[in-house]
């Protein structure tokens, strides 16, 4: 334990309500103090600092734990807490992590910069407020949805267009599906979610039904010898995974290669809940 070293002048004090225990003690080292505490004390302290970074949220800039993985998996799709299992993901947070890394590139303007959003609970809030109007009808607009997300601390005061990025970022990580202002991807193909529709009509013109009617599965089940490798072997097509579904099937002619969407447990968790 550090002893008190006297002063020229007058002597300091320990400051008002703090008191001198076995567990704890003041010294005086070039007139500040210092105070050393035990591991309990430290353990106490870390506890502290433990609760108040997840009450203000991890930055967006921060990839998300696995504690905080299971809430967004659990948020995202409905899964029961004990049906999760993080591994199954690893492919989609791979996919979460580079979008939410993107947000940030650019050297005059980000997207980070138009958005709302500044932490992964903050995307949760808005996912709990989009499931709300879900269950009254898929039916809901942009405008009924900035209206609902008004009431959240983070878009408090936040100009409309802020409100709709932050909407399009959220979209965009839940179905991945690359819904994005152009100005963020003027290289990309991207869509946009607008006031004039609902969400259902949004999703129904990008994402129309089956086009083949009354067949049975067994009716569209591929040969057994059509594989990746062998449709690089006759035809010299390669096959590339990706991770936004409106590419899925996309045939790039220049390269020769076939886009294969590769998240395909995470379309089974939107029909599970019924998203």
């Amino acid at each position: 334990m550090l002893d008190a070293r006297q002063s020229s002048g007058p002597q300091n004090q320990p400051p008002v309500g703090l008191g001198l225990t076995d567990s704890c003690r003041v010294a005086i080292l070039d007139h500040d103090w210092i105070v050393a505490v035990t591991s309990n004390s430290l353990f106490i302290i870390c506890q502290v600092v433990r609760a108040f970074e997840m009450a203000a949220g991890t930055n967006l800039r921060t990839e998300p734990s696995e504690h905080l993985q299971r809430k967004i998996i659990n948020s995202f799709w409905k899964k029961r807490p004990a049906d999760i299992r993080t591994v199954e993901y690893m492919s989609y947070f791979l996919h979460y992590n580079t979008t939410c890394r993107a947000l940030f590139l650019g050297t005059i303007r980000s997207e980070s910069m138009a958005i709302a959003l500044q932490t992964h609970e903050d995307i949760l809030d808005v996912v709990s407020k989009i499931w709300l109007l879900a269950e009254e009808s898929l039916n809901f607009g942009r405008p009924e949805l900035r209206a609902s997300l008004a009431q959240l601390d983070c878009f408090a005061q936040q100009p409309s267009f802020k409100i709709d990025n932050s909407i399009n970022l959220v979209l965009r990580l839940w179905l991945t599906i690359r819904i994005q202002d152009t100005d963020f991807n003027p290289a990309g193909k991207t869509m946009q979610w607008d006031d004039t529709s609902t969400f259902s009509d949004f999703m129904n013109i990008h994402f129309p039904g089956p086009r083949l009617q009354g067949q049975t599965n067994s009716g569209n089940m591929l040969e057994s010898n059509f594989t990746a490798v062998n449709l690089y072997r006759m035809c010299g097509i390669r096959i590339e995974w990706i991770s936004h579904l409106e590419d899925h099937l996309t045939f790039d002619i220049e390269r020769r290669a076939l886009m294969v969407y590769s998240l395909a447990g995470c379309l089974q968790d939107h029909i599970d809940g019924y998203i």
